[in-house]
């Protein structure tokens, strides 16, 4: 069941990621580094939200309620926001 929610997350990610390219391609972004790295910075970027999908997911299995979850999944954006190193 973990495995299925995951992937259908990343199912559903994808068209935003379309979406984003070519917004980007209308506004004149360019692969200036060629094809190939753009589509491994693009499958980098989909990697990182597969990962952020099951950091979701061992948060409910842990929580105790909705609301405990929703506190819980906020954590990491303030631990990211205070760390000194990461902006």
């Amino acid at each position: 069941m973990l495995i299925g929610r995951t992937v259908s997350t990343q199912i559903v990610g994808l068209p935003s990621l379309t979406v984003m390219i070519c917004c980007g391609l209308a506004v004149g972004w360019r692969a200036e580094n060629g094809l190939v790295d753009a589509v491994a910075g693009f499958a980098l970027l989909a990697l990182f939200g597969f990962a952020m999908g099951w950091v979701g997911s061992v948060i409910g299995l842990y929580a105790k309620s909705p609301q405990s979850a929703d506190v819980l999944s906020m954590t990491p954006t303030f631990l990211l926001a205070s760390c000194p190193t990461c902006s």
